[in-house]
């Protein structure tokens, strides 16, 4: 027996220098609305919420995937996570409009995004004998954590 039906992975993703990223683009709203809505549809014991730092559609997010579907949904607002709670979470009907079946559209948008924030954050590397601004070093072991 599985400990839970499926299983929702949400981007809350922040990224310096004003990047698209989920965080950016109301991601905690939209988680909040999410948890709740599997609270009032009394999902809590068959739907676990696991965040994460970025699953690569960052211009759209934000973003969440369910599995064991491995379906991958963007421009989650805080509506859309009542009805993808509604209709996908509680009655196996995925809200289509919502989600993107292109793997190797993904694939590309992730190298993209990837790629910007790899020059977003060479551009932040101190010159000879500078130490690195903490929130540039955070960020480079982020996306080197993410490879």
């Amino acid at each position: 027996m599985e400990p839970y039906r499926l299983h929702v992975f949400f981007c809350r993703q922040q990224k310096p220098g004003g990047l698209s990223c989920c965080g950016a683009r109301g991601a905690a709203e939209a988680l909040a609305a999410l948890q709740a809505a599997i609270a009032a549809e009394g999902l809590a014991e068959e739907v676990m919420v696991t965040t994460c730092d970025s699953i690569g559609l960052c211009g759209r997010g934000p973003n969440l995937i369910v599995y064991p579907e491995g379906l991958w949904y963007h421009g989650v607002t805080p509506e859309a996570a009542r009805e993808i709670v509604r209709e996908h979470l509680k009655q196996g009907r995925p809200v289509e409009r919502l989600v993107e079946r292109d793997m190797d559209k993904v694939r590309a948008e992730f190298q993209g995004h990837r790629a910007a924030l790899k020059a977003h954050l060479a551009r932040q590397q101190p010159q000879a004998g500078e130490a690195a601004p903490d929130e540039a070093q955070r960020a480079r072991q982020q996306a080197q954590q993410q490879q």
